[in-house]
């Protein structure tokens, strides 16, 4: 019975190491890929900021239609599920794009332009979220124009909760494996244990020439082993004189 509470306290110390571990790491990656994501959308929106503020200055004279016409046609924002607006330093608005027509946002709840350079998040109805870049273009000291370029979070939230399943799986197969080869291992460590206590159960006071089993496994249990030899060689060594003694008595 203690051998099997020693194999289940082994691999239940073995499973929660292993467990921390192993969610320590899946966290770790987790972050590390929502960072990196956040990092590639929000370089993206402000690259194509700067290059729909090269329309801007190419065509924001002519008037808004034809403003829109070329953003429409270079970079087509409701298409691309994506959000695109300009305006002036005053506040004055050039351009907003329409809804798109994937991630199901209305462009129209979004809060009024900051002016000023930078990246933030919008949260919708329902709980959408924007990531945009402001872009200031025109003047080096004083902007004339400033680009909005934002996007839909869901995609890189829906690829986040994919890895985040993918994790599961992995985190649960590991575990699942690790666990099932500890045993294994723990059993095997055991088995000595057990062939010692039952050759310590068979000797006696009138068996004591019976020895224990010595692993020749170079650790503690072989030297445990032979410490007990030792002892029950000195055990049987007086035992045999108090005989003689009572025999001579």
């Amino acid at each position: 019975m203690r051998t099997r509470s020693l194999h289940f306290k082994l691999v239940a110390w073995y499973a929660l190491l292993l467990g921390a571990g192993m969610v320590t790491m899946s966290g770790m990656v987790y972050a590390g890929l929502s960072q990196y994501l956040d990092r590639n959308l929000a370089a993206a929106l402000t690259w194509r900021a700067g290059r729909i503020g090269d329309v801007v200055m190419r065509h924001a004279s002519a008037g808004p239609a034809r403003l829109a016409e070329e953003i429409t046609i270079g970079y087509a924002p409701e298409a691309a599920d994506r959000f695109v607006r300009v305006v002036r330093k005053d506040g004055t608005m050039l351009y907003r794009s329409g809804p798109p027509k994937g991630s199901g946002f209305d462009p129209g709840e979004i809060s009024e332009s900051p002016r000023k350079a930078g990246l933030r998040k919008e949260t919708l109805r329902g709980g959408k979220q924007l990531l945009i870049s402001t872009v200031a273009v025109g003047g080096k000291g004083d902007p004339v124009y400033y680009v909005e370029n934002g996007e839909s979070l869901a995609p890189a939230l829906a690829e986040l909760r994919r890895q985040l399943i993918l994790l599961g799986f992995v985190f649960a197969g590991v575990v699942c494996l690790a666990l099932a080869g500890g045993s294994m291992m723990v059993r095997r460590a055991l088995k000595s244990v057990e062939a010692i206590a039952q050759s310590a159960e068979r000797i006696t006071s009138s068996n004591l020439s019976g020895r224990l089993p010595v692993p020749a496994t170079g650790d503690e249990l072989e030297r445990l082993s032979t410490a007990l030899n030792h002892m029950i060689s000195r055990l049987d060594e007086a035992f045999q004189q108090s005989r003689r003694f009572v025999a001579d008595a």
